[in-house]
């Protein structure tokens, strides 16, 4: 069966590692003039627990911006093409288990998403896929 959405408002891990959803609702403290179409919204794919929560604190709650997140491209394949979920931007981690970033950014291609797609690594030296 399929994983249901899973708020994230609290700060605290989602029950299911799947799928998280959260809403478009900024943090506390200084109010940012930002606001998106209604079809908005990112996928984050990021296996590191820390990392996913410093992109929400830092930057999706600070500008309120409505996102999911996955914890590998295979988890991001199945949302974006099995479940045909609609994402203006996907930030793809690359060096994840399962499914790389680069492998499921090529399926989405070949499968025919045209959308954007963020490559990001946390590795400081970078990665090998990152001439192709």
């Amino acid at each position: 069966p399929r994983p249901a959405l899973h708020p994230a408002a609290d700060g605290a891990a989602p029950p299911s590692p799947a799928l998280s959803s959260t809403p478009s609702t900024p943090t506390k403290g200084k109010a940012h003039a930002l606001t998106f179409p209604p079809s908005f919204r990112v996928l984050h794919v990021e296996d590191d627990a820390t990392l996913r929560k410093t992109m929400e604190l830092r930057i999706f709650r600070k500008f309120a911006v409505p996102f999911d997140y996955v914890e590998n491209g295979a988890e991001a394949l199945r949302v974006v093409l099995d479940e045909a979920r609609l994402y203006t931007i996907i930030i793809m981690d690359n060096q994840m288990p399962v499914l790389t970033g680069e492998k499921a950014t090529r399926t989405l291609r070949e499968r025919g998403h045209d959308g954007v797609i963020v490559g990001m690594t946390g590795d400081p030296a970078g990665c090998d896929e990152h001439n192709e």
